[in-house]
């Protein structure tokens, strides 16, 4: 383990143009990290500005080049002391599939750690991540913490529960952000089974320390990470309707609606806007018992209260958008 100053510490960063990335270079380079960005060789340059602006290094790859993209990855672990997978989705696109963002995408990075022996590697995946889950998401997140657990590095796998909130770059939870056009500007949400399944919502500044903490902290299992409040999704439509001075209404789906609904838009979609694990997961609860919720032993407090969190977005280019359109 490395006893080096932040200073003199590399951390690369795997995914960093997405949410949790540009959030978590923000707090790297607040504690003055040096931090390397890999990120997708056709990325949106929109989602490269904020990197660019923290002063990191970017690196681009292809994992889908057999050849040159992983030369380039290879390089890019090259003295690293800690490495951060991000990598992940709940809607891929027709030319991807969970198996191949979630696993294949891992055994890449663990390869490349293993060959730079670096310090530590860290696995984002999600609350609620099991091999017995109904959802392919949770399921194919789980085979991707058995490639990290099989390697021998020395790691750290942490399930965080819906991230929430703002602080920097133009970059929002694809979940909140369309929960918050949907209250902006239609006259009722959609919600499956009407938002029933309770959720606990973490912000996304405690997600960050959690990461950087789990550095030094020796965490020997996956690691639960989820927020001080449990409520339904119903009530967050609620309170997030709050920011925008309205009062939401609630549709209930039927979920084979919903099904249906997801099933159509994977077609006509390249990216759909709802999975069918999205679907599914809607259905079912995504808490964490006091017992495995390790954001106390991560960070000495239960965590940022959910109207904290959901203050962050106040001020914010978002909420201006929307405020013009409801």
């Amino acid at each position: 383990m490395t006893s080096k100053t932040p200073e003199s510490t590399l951390v690369l960063v795997d995914g960093a143009t997405g949410y949790l990335g540009a959030h978590l270079v923000h707090a790297l380079s607040l504690r003055n990290y040096k931090t390397r960005c890999l990120v997708r060789h056709n990325t949106d340059p929109a989602n490269l500005d904020y990197l660019k602006s923290t002063g990191c290094e970017i690196i681009k790859v292809d994992y889908n080049d057999k050849n040159a993209g992983k030369q380039i990855a290879s390089a890019a672990f090259k003295d690293v002391d800690y490495a951060v997978h991000l990598v992940g989705s709940i809607a891929p696109s027709r030319k991807e599939t969970f198996a191949s963002i979630h696993q294949d995408m891992t055994k890449v990075f663990v390869d490349n750690c293993q060959s730079a022996n670096i310090d530590k590697a860290i696995l984002v995946t999600a609350l609620g991540t099991s091999e017995d889950s109904p959802s392919a998401y949770h399921k194919t997140k789980r085979e991707s913490e058995k490639v990290l657990q099989k390697s021998g590095l020395n790691h750290a796998i942490l399930r965080p529960s819906l991230l929430i909130g703002h602080q920097v770059s133009k970059r929002h939870s694809k979940l909140v952000k369309r929960l918050l056009e949907m209250i902006a500007t239609r006259p009722k949400v959609p919600l499956i089974h009407g938002g029933t399944n309770k959720i606990q919502p973490l912000f996304i500044g405690d997600m960050t320390q959690c990461i950087i903490e789990s550095f030094s902290k020796e965490i020997d299992k996956p690691l639960d990470l989820a927020g001080p409040e449990k409520l339904t999704l119903a009530k967050l439509v609620d309170k997030l309707s709050t920011l925008l001075d309205k009062r939401a209404r609630i549709a209930s789906i039927n979920p084979q609606l919903g099904l249906a609904i997801a099933s159509f838009l994977s077609i006509v979609q390249d990216v759909p806007i709802l999975s069918k694990d999205q679907v599914i997961l809607a259905q079912m609860d995504n808490i964490a018992s006091d017992d495995s919720n390790g954001i106390k032993m991560l960070l000495g407090h239960n965590g940022t209260s959910l109207d904290q969190s959901i203050k962050s977005y106040q001020n914010t280019e978002l909420i201006d958008e929307l405020k013009a359109k409801a």
